[in-house]
């Protein structure tokens, strides 16, 4: 059956079809009901590709993360797809694992360039080539907006967390406890992300006038398995360290299982504080008493939300961008062990 079937068996003209279909406000309830009737009683299915090449418009949205698994990731495209839906988009969901050769394969597919709009919410590829990668899509006033990147205003908008001084809370915190044998364990993939928290990091021990051991500076993957083995290896250093920063979510998880390993009480015999809580995992930090720096998850999903729909409604081309920061909340739990009692 045609799009014309259906305005004929339901006393309308194509063009009310068409609004009903790609849901448009300007149709009353009556109407509206008596196309979607005809529609559900013939199974009609639009034909898609045909409304893509009439419109110019694919009503998709790609969302690009580096690990789905992620509590931040997880509740951050739960958010954007319910979202975008609401007002008529779709979402198709992209790994990369923050790998610059995935990333850069993914941007130059055919189904990024069909796509009305990006969020990226990955960091693994350099500016030049990113500006290469996403220069089709702006030449088409399609919309792309980086989250957790910090760019140049000639490229691209982005939304970013304040790292930097997530990473002070953190180095001051632990500072006003008296403690000096601090150590870090991070992930190596990402360029703001591990820049701004390693930068934070360095400049807040500096600050205080703490030592920075090389050796206390671990870095692996993002992973659970990351968290284990470099947390292992600085308890059996000679002079441990006697606080950990762990940056990510499964980092923490990681550190906390090998220190119950070692037979240690973590807030009594050696401190932790992860890095990167999500609303999904703010109970489990809670009840294990781990002091986390939290992510304004909820906010940037809203806004990244907002802004590709609001674009998009916009269709006007962009002279430059902005960057718009959310601040990292230090939340305090029993996790810090205090040195100066």
């Amino acid at each position: 059956m045609t799009i014309k079937d259906i305005a004929k068996k339901a006393n309308v003209s194509v063009a009310t079809v068409s609004r009903v279909i790609n849901n448009y406000k300007w149709v009353s309830d009556d109407i509206r009901a008596r196309v979607r009737k005809v529609i559900e009683e013939e199974n009609y299915q639009p034909n898609y590709n045909a409304s893509v090449m009439a419109s110019g418009k694919s009503r998709l949205i790609v969302v690009v993360v580096p690990d789905i698994t992620s509590p931040f990731f997880t509740q951050f495209t739960g958010v954007v797809t319910k979202r975008l839906k609401a007002g008529g988009y779709a979402t198709m969901l992209c790994q990369t694992d923050n790998d610059s050769a995935e990333e850069a394969s993914l941007f130059g597919s055919p189904f990024v360039s069909m796509a009305d709009g990006i969020i990226s919410v990955t960091d693994g590829v350099e500016n030049d080539l990113l500006l290469k990668m996403i220069r089709p899509l702006r030449e088409k006033n399609n919309p792309v907006l980086f989250l957790d990147r910090y760019l140049p205003a000639n490229i691209a908008d982005c939304v970013i967390h304040d790292n930097i001084g997530g990473m002070r809370k953190a180095v001051e915190l632990l500072y006003k406890n008296g403690h000096q044998r601090i150590a870090m364990i991070i992930g190596q993939r990402g360029l703001t992300v591990v820049h701004d928290k390693m930068k934070g990091f360095r400049t807040s021990m500096i600050d205080l006038g703490l030592p920075i051991d090389e050796d206390y500076v671990r870095e692996g993957d993002w992973t659970i398995e990351t968290g284990v083995t470099e947390t292992e290896k600085l308890l059996c250093m000679n002079n441990p360290p006697t606080a950990i920063i762990a940056c990510n979510n499964f980092i923490c998880e990681g550190a906390i299982e090998a220190i119950e390993k070692h037979g240690l009480k973590v807030g009594k015999d050696i401190s932790l504080i992860g890095v990167e809580e999500s609303d999904s995992d703010a109970r489990l930090f809670s009840k294990l008493g781990i002091t986390t720096l939290k992510l304004a998850c909820a906010q940037m999903a809203n806004y990244a939300s907002d802004y590709m729909l609001e674009r998009l409604k916009q269709n006007e081309k962009q002279g430059f961008y902005t960057t718009v920061e959310y601040v990292v909340e230090l939340r305090e739990r029993n996790s810090v062990a205090n040195m100066t009692i």
